[in-house]
């Protein structure tokens, strides 16, 4: 028996609390101890089969676990398996939806008693994931099989509890995702992407580091709970905003889904910002834009719109606008500036309207109206796109109107122009060239393409144009891409050219357009012997431009005025083909008749080759004479003919070159005496003989003949006929004149009728045609009573009048300027001498005077 005190009361409660305290560490223990070993000596795959006929039954597909699994011991169980597959929808493109190498998963054990698989955390390293349609069916939706009788459990009223899958926290890495559609594939390479959410009913976050199309996007965003996505239980307002980041340009959306799984009754409202269009276009679909073409270099673009559905489910944009500010388009087109731009439309199928302000080279422009529906762009080839744009600039206006029948890549266009024009010349900026200072123009015309598009050409037709300095009409057609090619009709009842060409400079200036090209660099000195003074100007044929394109010009002029004067009825045709330019037989009414030409200049060899034949059968005297600048009164017709050719680069090498005949002649006309005075004065001044004033007296003069006819042989004219008979002067004569080295050997023989006498002057016309040399012989008088110079002085005191000899030289001289064709014969009457007021001659004679 001990002798020990009984336990005092004090301490009984302290035992049992540790006794109780105990009891409960081992009643937990024991089983987290049993859990332990459990989960250590746990071997995943011998559940494998049990685990992909979880996933199939959750996914409703078939999940193959083709690798080895694990599973490792942390707070929360983390299961890794490897070479995971889950199948397409039947009929897709590929057996396999996804295919991932790894793939961890956190599970939480005790939701497995409920049937729910609740992933906490899930990571697919280098899964490759394809998205597509088939038969419409989306193959991300997942519908989960009903469970098989041998695996159903039951609950208190005995019935099967399906499992369920949730998700709390994704992860892609190093994911490769492709888009098949109907337009081909498209891929997204991702870095590391994940879906995270903190409840099963919180937000969702995303965040994304993808590359598309080899151009870095990031995706930053939140939406509504991760369960209703899963579970399709979203009732209208799953929240969505995502934004997109991508070469310095920013896209928002924002809105809710009803069906975020069928991406079904949503309301979003996207908004973009782009610092630089152009950097966008690797982002966009192939064959959105025609082929060699970039995106506009459009700076501070913004755009909006709202995206829902119609009545019907289809989806519907609305609300669309699109802004961009100062951007600099000289890639576009030299010296174009924007300094705005605004698309507005009420909705995909509704008309865009447009505003624009622009500037080219400093100069402002405006483009104001309407663009068919965005819905268009990419519809049927059948459909015509409209559009109705107006170009405002310098109080000139320019209208299209019409309809395109593809847009995107400029074919099948239709479209009415119409301008009405204050000034051409204040427009020079926008055509980047000088335009003349024509007023209160108008024009309309009709546009069209080419078959293949306004990449290989164009085509204007009810082309007209008219202003106080004349009209313009016909057609004109541009096929270029290849080898350039123009066809144009042009008519005219009248055109002004003179007073065109009058108009000058344009009146802004275009100091902002490109320079000129600088001046060539000084010319050497000029050695001792210079080469001597030229008139032929040595001007090289536009040989490269011919070669470069080719081109049918047909005109018909009805009145055209040009050097001061009026052609009249002109009908021609020119044709270039490869360098071979070709003047067809054309007919023009020039001043005083009709004149027939053809022609061509044979520039694809290496020589340039040029012929040119012309007549003119009965031509008027006064008007040559006035285009020529003698001016006076002249009356009479002639006739002109040539057959010309010569080959050469420049005008200098075909004056050197030239061959064959030339022929003008003239009969029973009158000339005026002033103008006799003006071509004959150097000649009678170098012979010393009478005062040049004396032909000016004369008045009107009968004129019998005028015949010339030079021969040429490369470059060298032979002075075949050369005859002037009147009845105060008969002047014949012969000689050559070098064409190419510009110098004269010309024998003249002048006779002067002045009352019954004749002084017959011979000259020798030498040099340069820059530097002539005239020289006289000795004077030699023919009186019909008394010889010599007492003869002449009886003649001219008495004032006695006689009839001017025939002469017989203007027969033969004209057959030869006619080439032998038939004309008329001068009259045999040519009236009398000069001297009506003798005495006043006899002071001019014996004073020196009038020269």
């Amino acid at each position: 028996m001990s002798d020990a005190p009984p336990p005092s009361p004090s301490r009984r409660p302290r035992r049992r609390f540790r006794i109780l305290t105990w009891i409960l560490l081992l009643i937990i223990l024991v089983p987290l101890a049993a859990a332990g070993i459990f989960i250590a000596s746990f071997d995943p795959n011998a559940y494998r089969g049990r685990i992909a006929a979880a996933l199939s039954q959750a996914t409703g597909r078939q999940v193959t676990l083709a690798g080895p699994l694990s599973l490792a011991l942390t707070p929360v169980p983390s299961l890794r398996a490897q070479d995971l597959r889950l199948a397409n929808l039947p009929g897709g493109s590929a057996a396999e939806m996804v295919q991932v190498a790894e793939i961890e998963a956190s599970i939480s054990l005790w939701p497995l008693l409920s049937h729910r698989i609740a992933l906490t955390r899930l990571v697919l390293h280098q899964p490759r994931i394809l998205l597509e349609r088939v038969g419409g069916q989306p193959n991300w939706i997942f519908h989960p099989n009903p469970p098989a009788a041998s695996t159903v459990s039951a609950n208190s009223s005995g019935a099967a509890q399906p499992w369920h899958l949730s998700l709390r926290s994704f992860r892609l890495i190093d994911a490769g995702l492709v888009w098949r559609g109907a337009g081909g594939d498209e891929s997204i390479d991702v870095a590391d992407a994940s879906v995270t959410s903190n409840a099963d009913d919180g937000p969702i976050t995303l965040h994304g580091a993808i590359r598309w199309r080899d151009v870095p996007v990031t995706l930053e965003g939140t939406t509504g709970p991760i369960d209703d996505l899963l579970a399709g239980s979203a009732t209208g307002n799953w929240p969505l905003d995502l934004t997109l980041s991508a070469a310095g340009s920013k896209a928002n959306l924002q809105g809710s889904v009803a069906d975020p799984m069928h991406a079904t009754g949503y309301i979003l409202t996207l908004r973009g910002e782009i610092a630089a269009l152009e950097t966008l276009g690797p982002l966009l679909p192939p064959g959105l834009l025609p082929a060699g073409t970039t995106l506009p270099p459009l700076h501070g673009v913004t755009v909006s719109a709202m995206l829902d559905q119609d009545a019907k489910g289809a989806p519907r944009i609305s609300r669309i606008a699109a802004q961009a500010q100062a951007s600099d388009l000289g890639t576009l087109l030299p010296g174009l500036k924007l300094d705005s731009l605004s698309l507005i439309a009420p909705a995909m199928d509704q008309p865009v309207t447009v505003n624009i302000l622009g500037e080219r080279h400093d100069f402002a422009f405006t483009v104001s109206g309407t663009l068919g529906a965005i819905a268009a762009l990419r519809g049927p080839a059948q459909t015509a796109y409209p559009l109705d744009l107006v170009l405002s600039a310098g109080q000139s206006n320019l209208h299209a109107q019409g309809t395109l029948a593809q847009p995107l890549v400029l074919k099948g266009a239709n479209v009415a122009l119409s301008a009405q024009v204050a000034n051409l010349a204040t427009l020079s900026p926008l055509f980047e060239a000088p335009l003349p200072a024509a007023t209160a123009l108008t024009g309309s015309a009709n546009l069209a393409d080419a078959p293949e598009g306004f990449a290989h050409g164009l085509a204007l037709t009810r082309l007209s144009l008219n202003g106080p300095e004349g009209d313009l009409g016909g057609e004109v057609a541009v096929t270029y891409g290849g080898r350039t090619a123009v066809n144009a009709t042009l008519r005219s009842t009248r055109l002004d050219l003179d007073a065109l060409r009058a108009m000058g400079q344009p009146l802004v200036p275009l100091s902002a357009m490109p320079a000129a090209p600088p001046p060539p660099p000084p010319a050497a000195p000029a050695p001792a012997h210079a080469e001597p003074r030229r008139v032929i100007p040595d001007l090289p044929l536009p040989v490269a431009a011919l070669r470069s394109f080719d081109g049918d010009l047909r005109l018909g002029f009805v009145s055209l005025r040009l050097g001061g004067a009026e052609y009249r009825a002109l009908v021609t045709r020119v044709t270039l083909d490869h360098g071979k330019l070709a003047l067809m037989p054309s007919s023009v009414v020039v001043p005083g008749g009709a004149m027939v030409a053809a022609g061509s200049l044979d520039a694809s060899g290496a020589v340039p080759q040029v012929s040119l034949s012309a007549q003119a059968p009965n031509i008027a005297l006064a008007p040559v004479l006035a285009a020529l600048g003698l001016g006076g009164a002249g009356q009479g017709f002639g006739q002109v003919f040539a057959s010309l050719n010569a080959s050469g680069a420049t005008t200098r090498a075909l004056a050197a070159s030239l061959s064959g005949p030339l022929g003008i002649s003239v009969v029973n006309g009158v000339v005026d005496g002033q103008m006799l005075a003006r071509v004959f004065a150097p000649a009678f001044k170098a012979a010393r003989v009478l005062p040049p004033a004396l032909l000016a007296a004369a008045g009107s003069l009968p004129l019998r003949c005028l015949a010339l006819r030079l021969d040429s042989t490369a470059g060298h004219a032979n002075v075949a006929a050369l005859v002037f008979d009147s009845s105060l002067l008969l002047l014949q004569g012969t000689g050559t004149i070098d064409l190419g080295s510009e110098t004269l050997a010309i024998a003249l023989n002048p006779e002067l009728h002045l009352g019954r006498s004749n002084l017959k002057v011979p000259l020798t016309l030498a040099g340069t045609f820059a530097q002539p040399r005239i020289s006289g012989g000795d004077v030699s008088v023919n009186d019909q009573h008394t010889a010599g110079l007492n003869g002449l002085l009886q003649s001219l005191l008495s004032g006695a009048h006689s009839a001017p000899p025939t002469s017989s030289a203007c027969a033969p001289a004209l057959a030869l300027a006619r080439n032998g064709q038939p004309g008329p014969m001068p009259d045999n009457n040519p009236g009398g001498g000069i001297l009506n007021k003798p005495i006043n001659l006899f002071e001019q004679l014996l004073h020196g005077q009038g020269g």
